[in-house]
């Protein structure tokens, strides 16, 4: 029994970044099968003692925290049923950990299933960005966004940059970056391209982040890495002269951001001299959101509430103020879990951020062969992913979640099982 269970749970791992491609629906089906089967297999063999650590009931606090908070609100049921099952992605983290130690080969097919799926949606989208339509036949709506695989909904560029720092780590546990630096800067640039050209700004500010921080983290390659990507702004310049396209995407994602912050499209807002956080858009979601919070600094209104309240007259902005989510992490957080649940979030971004700038210190001024650089790139995954000064979808979306929580088990493996 237990062997079948493992079997199972193997594959459901292994074809999770299949399933993300597909959608909701089956990888949020995984996830719920691998955490029941770690939890038979753990109870039946009585290793819960692998759910006893610090990080584990951090995250059970502040789970805690969010579902009781939910039975406090107008709308229970759909409060409770976002919070109280988000329980889910916690266990995941130590369900992939412990499944991986079950079987080491898992990791390495795993590694290949990601690589593969993650080149197939690239080339796919660029297929798409070139023809209008992708090999499924799923047309560009939007010219200035490419979907490619995932049909109408725009998260290609989510999807890839929440799956880059596992996939470094991948390189970096198989392949040694000094002896492969033209594979590592190859993957580095497609990547980017592809996120670039998916229209997606905030996963492209998020990709230059992550890409600073694989410049400071790599002594040995930063001349390669300035001589490599200072060719790509040449070639990138000079196709903008012959290719209106080209030359769209990059006035939409590079240029056309700084003037809706800083610039305003309105006479009467030229008038007014006002200034908005990103867009008015956002802008309206951000105040409302602090109005929120401003009424129930504590504890906020509740998660998932921001949707219901946000009609309120004591938080209505404009006709930009309702939506399902404020369209950021801190800010949804501060409306709907208050005070405890914004410091929860924040405690985990700055310890992440203590550990990237204390080994980029190590690397720098010490010893870099003390340096597990899988276990990192995963750390350096958790910062981007929490990076604060940028909109980002809603943290109790299912989707979103698993993309999140889900190299967090990678992290536990890979620390124990350094090879550099």
């Amino acid at each position: 029994m237990t062997k079948f269970l493992e079997n199972i749970s193997f594959f459901l791992i292994i074809s999770l970044p299949i399933f993300l491609v597909t959608g909701p629906f089956l990888s949020d089906m995984s996830v719920i099968l691998v955490d029941i089967f770690f939890l038979i297999i753990i109870i039946k063999e009585k290793k819960l003692t692998i759910l006893k650590n610090k990080y584990f009931f951090f995250l059970i606090f502040l789970w805690t925290y969010f579902s009781l908070r939910s039975l406090f609100v107008d709308d229970i049921y759909l409060s409770l049923k976002s919070s109280l099952f988000h329980l889910r992605f916690i266990i995941l983290i130590w369900a992939i950990s412990f499944f991986l130690d079950r079987n080491r080969k898992i990791f390495f097919i795993f590694s290949k299933v990601l690589i593969i799926t993650i080149a197939i949606v690239c080339l796919d989208a660029l297929f798409q960005y070139f023809y209008g339509t992708n090999v499924l036949g799923f047309k560009q709506e939007n010219p200035d966004k490419l979907n490619g695989l995932f049909n109408d909904e725009a998260v290609l560029g989510s999807y890839l940059i929440r799956l880059t720092p596992l996939i470094f780590a991948i390189l970096y546990y198989f392949l040694n970056p000094e002896k492969h630096h033209f594979l590592y800067l190859f993957i580095l640039s497609f990547l980017g391209l592809i996120i670039f050209l998916s229209g997606s700004r905030s996963a492209l500010f998020l990709f230059i982040l992550f890409s600073s921080l694989f410049f400071l983290i790599n002594i040995k390659l930063r001349k390669l890495i300035f001589i490599y990507f200072f060719c790509l702004s040449l070639i990138l310049i000079t196709l903008m002269q012959f290719n209106k396209k080209i030359s769209h995407s990059v006035y939409y994602n590079l240029f056309d951001p700084f003037r809706t912050m800083f610039f305003d499209n309105t006479s009467s807002e030229k008038k007014d001299n006002k200034k908005f956080i990103f867009t008015k858009v956002y802008d309206s979601h951000y105040k409302t959101a602090l109005n929120m919070f401003y009424d129930n600094k504590i504890f906020g209104v509740g998660t998932k509430m921001y949707r219901i309240l946000c009609k309120d007259k004591r938080y209505y902005i404009n006709e930009f103020s309702c939506t399902t989510h404020p369209h950021n992490f801190y800010f949804q957080l501060l409306a709907e879990n208050g005070i405890i649940g914004f410091f929860g979030i924040l405690c985990i971004f700055i310890y992440s951020t203590s550990i990237i700038l204390k080994k980029i210190y190590i690397i720098n001024f010490k010893d870099k062969n003390f340096i597990n650089y899988p276990s990192l790139m995963i750390v350096i995954g958790i910062f981007i992913n929490l990076w604060p000064v940028v909109p980002s979808g809603n943290l109790f979306n299912n989707w979103l979640s698993i993309l999140i929580f889900f190299p967090i088990g990678f992290l536990i493996f890979l620390g124990k099982n350094k090879i550099r």
